[in-house]
């Protein structure tokens, strides 16, 4: 028997907020995996949606819609370069010794590859209860306000946290052109520069 694909995905950088898009959604009733579907290995079939920084190797063949998931630059950057296992594939990115540079990359890449894809993009910091409805909707699912309401207060904001990162600021990014472009990219997420 096909495994049958998940009604929507959600993607964007490592350490975007995949896992608390897909644990506030759970809260409401909605079936998004967390790296459940869009993974290298095993696929949970019966996902409502699911939530992954993965899928970026995983859409060729799909044909649901694709969301956007972006985080602060320099709170994701920070984050990224606290992660320091990357896996051997991940080389095919970019993989230095230093570790703020493999943030930088991957925060700026993953992005500029997913926007052109992306049906909608959204800010982890402005998920609200009026999103996690609209995403319910996709699902075919009524999620009453005060339920997602609920799943936002109560959803912790660290689901997936490896603890706490430096807080980067715009002069500690090197004075290159991806900065350069970073910026930019900050600013079309509507983050201050």
């Amino acid at each position: 028997m096909a495994k049958i694909p998940p009604k929507f995905c959600i993607t964007g950088t490592g350490r975007s907020g995949t896992g608390y898009i897909s644990a506030a959604l759970q809260a409401c009733g909605v079936n998004c995996g967390h790296e459940r579907w869009f993974i290298r290995h095993g696929r949970q079939s019966g996902l409502d949606g699911d939530a992954s920084w993965q899928a970026i190797f995983f859409l060729r063949d799909y044909r649901g819609p694709i969301y956007l998931q972006v985080r602060d630059p320099l709170a994701g950057i920070a984050s990224l370069a606290k992660y320091t296992v990357f896996p051997d594939w991940w080389a095919k990115f970019c993989k230095t010794d230093d570790p703020l540079e493999n943030g930088i990359c991957a925060y700026y890449f993953r992005n500029l590859i997913y926007e052109p894809i992306a049906a909608r993009r959204w800010r982890v910091e402005d998920v609200d209860a009026d999103l996690l409805i609209w995403l319910g909707e996709l699902a075919g699912k009524d999620i009453p306000r005060p339920l997602a309401e609920r799943a936002i207060r109560q959803t912790s904001q660290t689901t997936n946290h490896y603890g706490d990162t430096r807080r980067l600021t715009w002069n500690d990014l090197p004075d290159n052109w991806i900065t350069a472009q970073l910026r930019l990219m900050a600013v079309r997420y509507g983050y201050p520069i």
